[in-house]
């Protein structure tokens, strides 16, 4: 298994949706900035909490409404991503971002973002302990493109279109 420690990864979710009323002049914008830097079984991240707050700041500039969650555990991360997955479908168009800075895991040439309950103690344990990067996509209906970026990390960019 490779383990990258994930500093940053961003979801930029940009949803449009066919036959949307021309009358409304601006798309709703909702973010989801989840810091994980606590974990029970990994070295402290100690820059997430200053580099979740420079985003949820940016966001905020930007217009959108930021939910923000700390240090989550399976259910806790779950629960999250269904809530931004809930607010974009209610709400077309809307462009959602989800900010993630926290551990990230590869298996099998998927990746897996890492809760703060996370016990790796065999390569598969990702496959019921991680969150499926791809999930989150399922879960909201886009599609997404992993890049490498630098220091190690990924960005994670997310679209929707017709």
């Amino acid at each position: 298994m490779r383990r990258a420690r994930l500093t940053i990864i961003l979801l930029g979710l940009g949803f449009t949706c066919c036959g949307v009323n021309a009358a409304r002049s601006e798309p709703s914008r909702i973010a989801l900035v989840i810091t994980n830097s606590q974990y029970a079984n990994f070295p402290a991240m100690s820059r997430c909490a200053p580099a979740a707050a420079i985003a949820r700041d940016s966001l905020r500039a930007k217009g959108f409404e930021v939910m923000e969650r700390n240090n989550l555990g399976r259910g806790e991360f779950d629960t999250a991503i269904g809530l931004l997955a809930r607010r974009v479908a209610a709400a077309p168009p809307t462009a959602a971002v989800m900010y993630y800075c926290g551990y990230a895991a590869e298996f099998n040439n998927r990746s897996f973002l890492l809760p703060v309950s996370a016990v790796l103690t065999r390569d598969n344990d990702l496959l019921s302990q991680g969150i499926l990067v791809k999930s989150v996509v399922d879960r909201t209906g886009g599609t997404i493109t992993i890049e490498p970026k630098r220091p190690a990390g990924l960005s994670v960019m997310v679209s929707y279109g017709s």
